[in-house]
């Protein structure tokens, strides 16, 4: 699960990094990755067809042209301020130290999802005579993103496709992290000041979430 986990990051990070807008905080980068990495799963396994391990080798090779090529530039002291890199940090050494398994169960939506991602992870492609979706009303970038990190394994393993969540997650909050800094900045705190402010939102928002 940990080069799961890695494998998504790295992928998301990468892709931000090709973000047109200039100066775009952490947050706003991570969802452009993110969004792009679902649309170019859907545009080239599902749309074109391409086989789902190769074309998601391609996907992440665009990913790590990002990183290489404008890695260098990137504002990276700008984005070790924002809470979700310590969370990012603090989900690698949880994965890393976790049990490193993960049990479906039949009530678990999840669980229900992963019966698309196993089809499509098994026989690397989204269409055919011989896969069956038991669900065809939901959009199919789902379960693409949760086959996404198995491209690198000769094998299916459920416990490999639930980082992509935490990733996700980790956007979200980023992009949380940046608006409150960026009203924090509006109403004249300083960056230091912006920054405190921007832990607090989180903190909260993942205290509510724990309560739920």
């Amino acid at each position: 699960m940990l080069i799961s986990f890695l494998f998504v990051f790295l992928s998301v990070y990468g892709l931000g990094l090709l973000c047109p807008v200039p100066q775009a905080g952490l947050g706003v980068r991570l969802t452009f990755g993110w969004s792009v990495l679902v649309v170019l799963l859907v545009v080239g396994a599902a749309l074109l067809g391409f086989p789902l391990r190769a074309w998601s080798f391609v996907v992440a090779g665009l990913g790590l042209a990002g990183l290489v090529l404008i890695g260098k530039r990137s504002p990276l002291a700008r984005d070790l301020k924002n809470p979700a890199m310590a969370l990012a940090g603090l989900a690698l050494v949880a994965i890393a130290a976790g049990p490193g398994t993960y049990q479906p169960v039949a009530w678990d939506e999840l669980s229900h999802w992963m019966y698309l991602p196993r089809q499509f992870a098994v026989a690397d492609r989204v269409f055919g005579p011989d896969l069956v979706n038991s669900i065809p009303g939901y959009p199919i970038g789902w379960p693409l993103l949760m086959a996404y990190p198995q491209a690198l394994f000769p094998d299916f393993d459920e416990g490999r496709s639930w980082p992509t969540i935490v990733v996700l997650h980790l956007a979200a909050l980023a992009l949380i992290a940046d608006f409150a800094r960026h009203i924090a900045g509006l109403r004249g705190m300083d960056e230091r000041g912006a920054t405190v402010a921007a832990w607090g939102v989180i903190a909260f928002l993942l205290a509510a979430e724990a309560l739920w």
